[in-house]
């Protein structure tokens, strides 16, 4: 925090961020916000004083406070905020809370780790950092975090994995070992899931440490795997992309399998997973709309189902999104309704990055009257990045440099369609 690092709070504050040693540039950049809020006014130390009392000012529900929380009107301030730097006075940090019986908090013994990283890396005493580490709020994430860390080392997880999973999910640290983590670590791993797995699920999963294992979670894989057959890395695959599948209630999921078979999408598929990963975000009012959308498009009932089953994925975008394509390929390309509803992938490809500078190449080849010019667009546009530009930009270059220049114009300008795949130069 530049010369800030030298003000009384920067111990406290370096403590928070201890707890997190990868990923912090987010906290950093919210502590920056806080603090000059609290140095504001602060000319005899109260602030700083009633910090040292408080340390939860810094948080707001379990989370610290973004930027600008403390100004806004919306957060009520606890009550110590509003007390006039001029009518009050504090005492020196060394002795905020010398005498044990004033104390709010109990006696208890605090991770040597903590402390000595308080001691060396910001100067304080042992006395002063043993007080410093009992009134933090973090202090039960503080004794807990050595269970939590001999839990996931029994486990097989290495310290990286460690500091990537409390990166994600900082509550982690004060998960109850017993209660919490070794049942739901064991209910999963029964399930055919690894540890690595669980973890995966773990970080992408904010009410994971929250939601009743007996109530939500065992109930909705069991009807994931049962009814659906999703199972093993086809169910990690699913919680990774959908972490949420678990959180819902079951009677919720149910309805979601439901719509999903509405479609006509194979059950046991992969595009029956996607299928269930994007009806989940989309009521049941929304999933109208936009099948009556694809049909006002020019689609048959029969088309858009075909197409939702090829690439589910299209339920996710916006009515705008396949509009646009649409009248890029049908109105610009000459291509025709039917053949985008039999490849319905290339929806899915951004007009302005993938498909007309693509698109142009196509033509540049033809009009050159080289052998690549004889695949298809829908050839040239499903080859992966890669792929692409070995085997056509830089095959070219060196013959023709202004092949660089054409596949990244953005301009059907002299370019004439004749259908799909067929194209003829302007006269």
């Amino acid at each position: 925090f530049g010369p800030a690092r030298r003000h009384p709070l920067a111990p406290l504050i370096h403590s928070l961020l201890f707890v997190c040693r990868e990923g912090v540039e987010r906290e950093r950049e919210m502590l920056r916000g806080v603090l000059p809020l609290l140095l504001h006014r602060s000319r005899n130390g109260s602030r700083e004083a009633a910090l040292l009392q408080h340390p939860s000012l810094l948080h707001h529900h379990g989370r610290l406070l973004p930027p600008g929380a403390l100004a806004s009107p919306s957060m009520a301030l606890p009550r110590f905020l509003a007390l006039s730097t001029s009518g009050s006075t504090a005492a020196p940090i060394g002795d905020v809370g010398d005498d044990p019986s004033t104390s709010p908090y109990p006696e208890t013994a605090i991770p040597s780790s903590l402390v000595e990283y308080l001691i060396q890396s910001c100067g304080f005493s042992q006395d002063e950092a043993s007080k410093v580490c009992k009134r933090l709020k973090l202090r039960k994430a503080s004794r807990n975090a050595e269970s939590v860390l001999s839990f996931f080392r029994g486990k097989g997880v290495d310290e990286a994995q460690f500091r990537k999973a409390v990166s994600c999910q900082p509550r982690l640290l004060y998960a109850d070992v017993e209660k919490t983590l070794a049942p739901k670590f064991r209910a999963f791993e029964e399930m055919g899931l690894s540890v690595s797995g669980v973890l995966k699920v773990l970080e992408r999963n904010s009410t994971f440490l929250s939601h009743s294992l007996e109530k939500k979670m065992i109930p909705n894989i069991s009807l994931l795997r049962e009814e659906c057959g999703i199972s093993g890395q086809r169910l990690l695959r699913l919680l990774w992309r959908n972490p949420r599948v678990i959180s819902r209630s079951t009677r919720t999921l149910t309805e979601i399998i439901g719509r999903v078979r509405e479609l006509g999408i194979r059950q046991g598929s992969m595009a029956f997973e996607m299928g269930l990963h994007m009806t989940d975000a989309l009521s049941r009012r929304t999933l109208d709309e936009k099948l009556a959308h694809f049909k006002s498009l020019g689609w048959t009932e029969e088309e858009t189902f075909s197409a939702i089953r090829r690439t589910p994925l299209i339920l996710n975008f916006s009515v705008r999104r396949i509009k646009d394509s649409i009248d890029f390929f049908v109105g610009g390309i000459g291509s025709s309704t039917s053949f985008l509803a039999a490849n319905p992938i290339l929806l899915a490809f951004s007009i302005e990055k993938r498909v007309r500078p693509r698109y142009n190449v196509s033509r540049f080849l033809q009009l050159k009257h080289l052998r690549e010019g004889d695949w298809t667009l829908l050839t040239l546009l499903t080859m992966p990045e890669r792929e692409f530009l070995n085997k056509v930009i830089l095959k070219y270059t060196d013959t023709f440099p202004e092949l660089n220049e054409v596949y990244g114009a953005g301009s059907l300008e002299q370019i004439q369609p004749n259908g799909f795949g067929g194209y003829v130069q302007n006269t």
